[in-house]
C-alpha cells in the first residue's frame, strides 16, 4: 500500500504519537489517518483541530459517532488500495485519482459535520455566557431569585422554561415534578385547543400557580419570583401546587380535557384560599 511521501515529510512525530493515542480509544481515527496519509490531504489544520477537540472532550460521541458511519467506507477503500497499483497500470492510476477524489468529498463532509458540531457548541457557551453577563451587570440578581433559588436547594423543586407558540414569548415554570412540567410544554406545543385552553387557565384562574410570560427569559423569572415569594414558604401552597400540575397531566386528553375541568370546578384547579399558612377552602 503506498503512503503519499510529500504528505510524510510534513507530518510531525507527535502527530504519529498522538494518532496512535486516539487509535487505542477511537480505531476508526487511525484508518481514516492512514487514508490522509496515503492520499495525501494537506489539511493539516482540519486534522489537528480535531486531534486537540477528542484531547479535549474525553467523552465526546458527536464526531465519534460521525467517523464511525464512514468505518465501513475506511475498511473497504483501505483494502482496495492493497492490491491497486497506480505506478504500475494507467487504468489502477485513475482508479486511484478517483478513489483521491472521493476521499477527499468524505473528509469534507466529516469536517462539515465537526463544525456544525463547533458551531453548535460556541452558541451553547454564548448563551451561557450572556446569562453570566446579566449576572454580573444586575449583581442583585442572586438575591432577587432567592425564592426560586430557595425551591430548588430545599424542596428539589424542578424550573422549566419554553417558548410559547403563538407569537414571541417565553414561559417558566418551578414546580416539585419534571414531568408535569414537560407535560405543560408538550400541551403549549400541541394542537391548537389545548394549547389556548392552557394559556387561558394559566392567566386567570390558574394564575396562583407558579408560572409567569414574558418577553424575554429574565423577565418571565423576574415576574415569576415576584409572583411566588409571598407564598413559596407555606407547605399547603406547595402541596396545591403539585395537586393542580398533576390534575392538568390527568386532564389533558388532547382536546377539551382542561377547559372541561375548570368548567366543572375541580377543586386541585381553583385558587386556594390560605390563612395563617393553612389551607382553608377552595374558592368556588
Amino acid at each position: 500500500m503506498l503512503d503519499n511521501p510529500i504528505f510524510n515529510l510534513m507530518e510531525q512525530p507527535i502527530d504519529f504519537f498522538n494518532d496512535l493515542r486516539l487509535k487505542r480509544k477511537i480505531p476508526v481515527w487511525w484508518k481514516y489517518r492512514k487514508l490522509h496519509k496515503i492520499f495525501g490531504s494537506w489539511n493539516l489544520g482540519d486534522i489537528e483541530y480535531m486531534r486537540i477537540y477528542f484531547f479535549m472532550y474525553k467523552d465526546e460521541q458527536l464526531l465519534k459517532t460521525t467517523l464511525i458511519k464512514y468505518e465501513e467506507y475506511f475498511d473497504n477503500t483501505l483494502e482496495y488500495l492493497k492490491v491497486l497499483k497506480p505506478n504500475k497500470s494507467i487504468e489502477d492510476n485513475e482508479r486511484y485519482k478517483l478513489l483521491s477524489q472521493d476521499f477527499f468529498a468524505t473528509h469534507k463532509e466529516i469536517t462539515d459535520s465537526f463544525d456544525e458540531i463547533i458551531e453548535k457548541m460556541k452558541k451553547e457557551a454564548e448563551l451561557e455566557f450572556q446569562k453570566e453577563i446579566h449576572l454580573l451587570k444586575n449583581k442583585g440578581d442572586i438575591e432577587k431569585m432567592y425564592t426560586i433559588n430557595k425551591l430548588i436547594d430545599e424542596e428539589s423543586w424542578v424550573l422549566l422554561s419554553f417558548r410559547e407558540r403563538y407569537g414571541n414569548g417565553v414561559w417558566v415554570a418551578i414546580g416539585p415534578v419534571i414531568n408535569h412540567l414537560y407535560e405543560l410544554q408538550q400541551i403549549k406545543d400541541g394542537g391548537d385547543i389545548q394549547s389556548l385552553d392552557l394559556g387561558d387557565y394559566l392567566e386567570n384562574v390558574g394564575s396562583w400557580l407558579p408560572t409567569a410570560f414574558a418577553l424575554d427569559y429574565y423577565s418571565a423569572v423576574d415576574a415569576l419570583e415576584e409572583k411566588i415569594k409571598t407564598f413559596a414558604h407555606i407547605d399547603s401552597w406547595r402541596s396545591a401546587v403539585g395537586d393542580a400540575f398533576l390534575c392538568i397531566y390527568e386532564s389533558d386528553d388532547g382536546s377539551y380535557g382542561l377547559r372541561r375541568a375548570v368548567e366543572a370546578k375541580n377543586p386541585a384547579l381553583l385558587p386556594p384560599k390560605i390563612e395563617n399558612g393553612n389551607l382553608i377552602e377552595q374558592d368556588n
